[in-house]
């Protein structure tokens, strides 16, 4: 970085940048914080980034590979959260149906099945589980090459109809 303040607006070029909203909140979310504006917190941005690869301590695909990894330890962690709860409570029916969850939805009440649903779906409970699962189960099709995530985008399948890779 020079530490030099481009304070002439003739020495300074626009710069157009295409960014997913998201990402772009974040940017300036960050920048916020920072007490920058956007376009001062992207150039100190560039410019660490710059050197840090001029020192060797960034290369190109180093962030693809830190998400990748990011997802293998995600994928982890619910895998044994999931195990810890099968384990904690080996009574407990399927990894998503708990007996207790069951028996705190069904009172001495008649219910119709489609109110207890809505309460189980609305339950934080069930919806934490129903997130691990899902998780686990994005995670094991990433793995396979089935899926694909990108941060700030998603999950994406990689498979087209034909079943050939796009």
């Amino acid at each position: 970085m020079t530490g030099r303040r481009l304070s002439k607006s003739e020495e300074r070029e626009v710069v157009k940048t295409y960014a997913v909203e998201e990402v772009k909140r974040e940017w300036k979310s960050e920048a916020k914080e920072e007490g920058l504006s956007l376009s001062r917190y992207l150039h100190n941005l560039i410019q660490e980034s710059r050197a840090m690869r001029q020192q060797g301590r960034l290369k190109i695909g180093d962030r693809r590979r830190v998400e990748e990894l990011q997802q293998e330890v995600d994928e982890l962690q619910t895998r044994l959260e999931n195990r810890k709860q099968t384990h904690s409570n080996p009574e407990s029916g399927s990894n998503l149906i708990q007996t207790r969850t069951l028996e705190e939805l069904v009172t001495s009440e008649y219910k119709p099945l489609d109110q207890v649903l809505r309460e189980l779906v609305g339950s934080e409970e069930f919806q934490q589980r129903l997130r691990n699962e899902l998780k686990s189960e994005l995670y094991r099709s990433a793995n396979q090459g089935k899926v694909e995530y990108r941060r700030g985008s998603g999950w994406k399948t990689l498979r087209n109809n034909g079943g050939d890779r796009r």
